[in-house]
């Protein structure tokens, strides 16, 4: 009888292992499945358009800076932080902007740019420039974000022509359609942005400058020139 008895105990055993078994497999299916879900609403954008076309920069990599202009004739364009909005936007003047979305620096989601809480300054690494401008769905996020880090409450208004500022102010991590060092130019110069040679931020590559891929001065994969983040 005692061999029996075993059986039957070991038949019980692998009977409840199974179908442990089992329920881990369809948990990690479900998981899985939530997990794509996610991504497609989330990235939906950024799949559209991965990289910023005036940088060059991974969006995926700035999500919680990235903003998404649609116009009214249904273009949409897509960049990495409100200073390439704004060489988008000046530099089309004539484009009928429909909306403007943003990266909230939180959740990484898509809010509206207009109606969010802008952060400027404050200790965190900006995105493109050296004072930064993060955006928040909530003032409350905006108020915590400075409590922790410092920075200055703004309006989107306010955001946007401090971004200007900067662009034109060009220097070391300017970025310009003249000279400077570190700035983003159409003609030569050092660390600055052109077709070819010794370039900083630009398509191809180049010493100092970044590339789809590649590594630049701040060593970061997919960013790294100097006119990105003032390094």
């Amino acid at each position: 009888m005692r061999p029996e008895k075993s059986r039957l105990g070991g038949t019980r055993m692998n009977t409840k292992r199974k179908r442990v078994g089992m329920a881990f497999v369809v948990l990690f299916g479900l998981l899985a499945m939530a997990g794509i879900g996610l991504a497609v609403v989330v990235a939906d954008d950024i799949r559209q358009a991965p990289s910023c076309p005036y940088c060059g920069m991974d969006r995926s990599q700035y999500s919680h800076s990235r903003m998404w202009i649609t116009n009214e004739d249904g273009k949409k364009v897509g960049t990495c932080a409100i200073r390439c909005t704004v060489v988008e936007l000046d530099g089309n003047p004539d484009g009928k902007v429909k909306s403007i979305e943003v990266g909230d620096y939180d959740t990484r989601n898509l809010i509206d740019a207009r109606k969010a809480f802008w952060v400027i300054g404050g200790n965190k690494k900006g995105v493109m420039t050296r004072r930064a401008k993060w955006a928040f769905g909530t003032k409350e996020a905006a108020e915590k974000f400075m409590k922790e880090n410092g920075g200055t409450l703004a309006t989107y208004d306010e955001a946007f022509l401090a971004a200007r500022e900067d662009l034109k102010s060009g220097g070391r991590g300017g970025m310009r359609a003249g000279a400077g060092m570190g700035g983003m130019q159409k003609s030569a110069g050092m660390g600055g942005k052109m077709q070819g040679g010794k370039g900083g931020c630009r398509m191809a590559g180049g010493k100092g400058g970044m590339m789809q891929g590649g590594r630049g001065n701040c060593g970061q994969q997919g960013c790294g020139c100097c006119c990105c983040c003032g390094n």
